[in-house]
């Protein structure tokens, strides 16, 4: 739920740079209420991109902006 309200308020080239939201409903989305939430994940490597030795995974931050 979180990814879709997101992409419906970002703003698109496609449609006359306006989000989804603001072209459904006629009114200017709020992002006011939204927050950055991190938390620590890892990628996983692909085995064409890694040699004998080197992790299968590395550690990354995921940032996400969360509805207050």
């Amino acid at each position: 739920m979180h990814v879709v309200y997101r992409i419906n308020r970002i703003h698109s080239p496609i449609i006359s740079n306006k989000c989804p939201y603001e072209k459904l409903c006629f009114d200017v989305s709020d992002i006011g209420s939204l927050r950055i939430f991190r938390c620590l994940c890892f990628t996983s490597t692909f085995e064409n991109n890694r040699s004998k030795l080197d992790s299968r995974a590395r550690k990354r931050i995921f940032l996400v902006l969360k509805q207050r």
